[in-house]
């Protein structure tokens, strides 16, 4: 509206009136935009019709009133000022009329008030204009803000800091928590944060003191789940009142992957270690029984020497060649449990038997070092059989007595086995140093021992137990340990009767073919010179007769061409044809004819591996003249 125009609606049926009012209002300084009417219908009609700026009405018309003008007034434009003009509206009925919603009412007979009412009128409408608008601003905002809330798709929460409770929760927080909004709402924080209350009000009032605050907690849903939650909070103000919103996400699978990660890190770093510590350790264990095969082999080239200190020079020789094929038959034994390419192969023997002929090799070593050892085997049970490998079994009670024999150096050590109603349990304990009880869980880790310093007076590759405890595991058997410091060790293990692993391992049963009329021609498949020479050299000293292939074409062709050949030492790695290739064309012309491995990859499981590819026995390079004197007889 300009300044001093006024649209004017005057209801009122005296022209004399009506044109006393427009003098009035002109004189005041108004200029009018009037437009006047005399009854009920064209009020009506007007106000349908046009916006204006006050209404200004006779109380009395005929039929039609000021209360009746009023009301289609509130109907119809409800914000236009309506004043009532009359000359004999009493008190009583002009505060009736002020209630109903008339702004003012002027007597005509003080028509000098009337601009000034009509002024007030339109300041008062400005005022309410002004406030409605801000209302409505207000609850535009509200109502957006609500929308943005409860539609958002974060889990949203608002709740007050001084007693916790909550006054919102969006549809998001519901479904998050898993009770219905409304019942989340008459819950305090303090319910679903498993945080402790004095701990948690702390964080609050921290929270109210920062514009905007990151937490992380753990939350309670309905279900008695607890999860891990990252917060963040901020103050916002409703209704004079401060209060915290905070937005949830649940961040347990984002902690999971940070600790699938964190594992990740140690065990790239346990990687490391474990590369170094085989690094090193190949290294000492290697080098160090090289170095006494090498140093005291100088010592076989003098000529001064005693048969007495030639003797005791080849011992200390065969001492360091021992362990040194021990250490890298355990490397080779970790290598395949490492990538899952070792197979037990499962027959059935004698468990005494078996047991007296792997412990009785240690009562040599045991005497030498002064302590007592005791075998304790259950009485009467000479014909019970047990369904396992065999040699995966030998080599898990040696590395268990070699330990024992290693730690020991006072006292006994016992050995033997109980029969349990479907399992064989094995024992070995010893007096020896003991182990702490924080280190009981890292003996079977790779390359591990007690000491792990340089200078540990132990040596070995640290693969003893992490190789028994790898085959135990092929076998379906269990391993525990006791120990106490400066007390002993004790071990124990136990293997089932059977493990039927649906698999037929296709093991062929040794042919034991005899004796042999005709004086035995053996067939050397060597292809290298130094090996051949060895047993060359052997059976020269020993008298008998033999031939020699370089590979396992040559090999073929020779039995193939003389029956006078008894006995085959083959080769398994060769070049032009392997062993393994030479043994299976062979057997097909001369299936009987003793066939017996000779190999330098000495993997667990090669023997039984050979058998079942066609070989009669099996014998590990380098060979010893003993075992290979045996090996011979056994096949004459």
């Amino acid at each position: 509206m300009e300044k001093n125009k006024l649209k004017v609606l005057i209801l009122e049926d005296s022209i004399q009136d009506m044109e006393l009012i427009c003098e009035l209002l002109t004189n005041a300084g108004y200029k009018l935009d009037l437009t006047h009417v005399d009854n009920a219908l064209l009020y009506t009609a007007a106000l349908q019709s046009s916006v204006y700026d006050i209404i200004l009405s006779d109380f009395a018309l005929q039929g039609y009133d000021a209360f009746g003008a009023l009301e289609t007034c509130k109907m119809i434009s409800p914000e236009t000022p309506f004043i009532c003009i009359s000359g004999s509206i009493g008190e009583e009925t002009a505060i009736e009329l002020l209630k109903k919603g008339a702004v003012d009412y002027v007597l005509k007979d003080r028509p000098d008030r009337l601009p000034f009412a009509v002024q007030r009128a339109l300041d008062d409408a400005i005022i309410r204009k002004s406030h409605l608008k801000a209302a409505n601003a207000l609850q535009e905002s509200e109502l957006k803000f609500r929308n943005i809330f409860q539609n958002h798709a974060a889990v949203k929460l608002i709740f007050d800091p001084e007693s916790g409770s909550i006054v919102e929760a969006n549809q998001a927080a519901a479904t998050f928590y898993g009770w219905p909004a409304e019942v989340l709402q008459t819950k305090t924080i303090f319910e679903i944060n498993a945080t402790h209350k004095e701990v948690l009000k702390k964080e609050m009032m921290r929270a109210e003191e920062s514009t905007k605050v990151q937490f992380e907690f753990k939350h309670i849903k309905a279900d008695g789940t607890v999860v891990d939650v990252e917060v963040f909070t901020s103050t916002i103000t409703i209704k004079g009142k401060k209060y915290l919103h905070s937005i949830i996400h649940d961040v347990s699978e984002k902690k999971r992957i940070g600790e699938d990660l964190l594992k990740a890190k140690e065990k790239a770093i346990e990687s490391d270690r474990l590369k170094t510590a085989f690094i090193n350790n190949i290294s000492h264990e290697i080098r160090t029984p090289l170095n006494g095969i090498l140093g005291f082999g100088q010592f076989l080239a003098e000529t001064d020497l005693s048969k007495e200190e030639r003797l005791e020079t080849y011992s200390h020789i065969q001492q360091s060649s021992n362990r040194l094929m021990k250490t890298v038959s355990d490397y080779m034994d970790m290598a395949m449990l490492v990538s899952s390419s070792m197979k037990p192969y499962f027959t059935k023997f004698n468990i005494q038997a078996f047991f007296k002929d792997v412990v009785n090799q240690f009562k040599t070593n045991i005497k030498e070092k002064n302590i007592e050892f005791v075998i304790e085997i259950p009485k009467k049970i000479e014909q019970i059989e047990l369904y396992s490998d065999a040699e995966l079994l030998q080599k898990i009670i040696e590395k268990l007595l070699d330990n024992a024999v290693k730690f020991t150096n006072k006292g006994s050590i016992c050995v033997g086995y109980h029969i349990l109603s479907n399992s064989v349990e094995f024992f070995i304990q010893d007096t020896g140093k003991g182990i702490a009880p924080d280190k009981l869980e890292l003996i079977f880790h790779m390359f591990t021992q007690e000491e792990l310093s340089m200078t540990r007076g132990y040596e070995g590759s640290g693969l003893g137990l992490t190789i028994a405890k790898g085959m135990l595991d092929l076998l379906g058997g269990t391993i525990c340990v006791e120990s106490e410091q400066r007390v002993g060790s004790k071990f124990k293990f136990s293997i089932p009767f059977e493990k039927n692993n649906g698999v037929n391992n296709g093991c062929k049963p040794r042919v034991n073919f005899g004796s042999i009329i005709e004086e035995p021609l053996i067939l050397i498949v060597e292809d290298d010179e130094l090996n051949y020479k060895y047993l060359e050299t052997l059976f020269k000293i020993q008298g008998h007769k033999f031939i020699h292939a370089i590979n396992g074409a040559e090999a073929v062709d020779l039995c193939r061409n003389d029956s006078r050949i008894t006995l085959v030492l083959m080769d398994i790695k060769m070049p032009i044809m392997n062993g393994i290739e030479a043994t299976q064309l062979i057997r097909e012309f001369r299936p009987h004819l003793p066939i017996v491995a000779t190999t330098a990859y000495a993997q667990t499981g090669d023997e039984q591996k050979f058998i079942t590819l066609g070989c009669n026995d099996y014998l590990v390079k380098p060979i010893k003249k003993d075992q290979l004197i045996k090996m011979i007889e056994k096949y004459s």
